[in-house]
């Protein structure tokens, strides 16, 4: 999330962010450098978690790449799609994401 407060049609509205105002942007850096890769800025058209991770992903699918994510990214079958695209993936996972029920720690004890 970019901070603006201006006036612009694609603005962002999230209450439980520290920025709640702003430009909401997706991207693919290069992790040595921080180099932006391919972005792409949330412009109001709805398109789904798979949806938006393929987009960006798409140059550099079949190639042995490793990509890492954080929670909200992760999910099981978009880790299994990737791996079966030659892309390894690594970062957390919610436990709500597809989680298989073996690898669910039982908090009721």
């Amino acid at each position: 999330m970019i901070p603006w407060r201006g006036r612009l049609r694609v603005l962002t509205y999230n209450l439980g962010k520290l920025i709640k105002y702003g430009l909401l942007v997706h991207t693919v850096t290069e992790s040595t450098s921080g180099y932006i890769l391919k972005l792409e800025i949330y412009a109001g058209e709805r398109k789904n978690l798979q949806e938006i991770i393929f987009t960006l992903l798409e140059p550099y699918l079949d190639q042995n790449y490793h990509v890492y994510q954080d929670s909200y990214y992760n999910h099981l079958t978009i880790a299994e799609t990737l791996l079966s695209r030659q892309v390894r993936v690594c970062g957390t996972i919610r436990v709500n994401r597809g989680l298989p029920p073996e690898m669910k720690k039982n908090h009721s004890l």
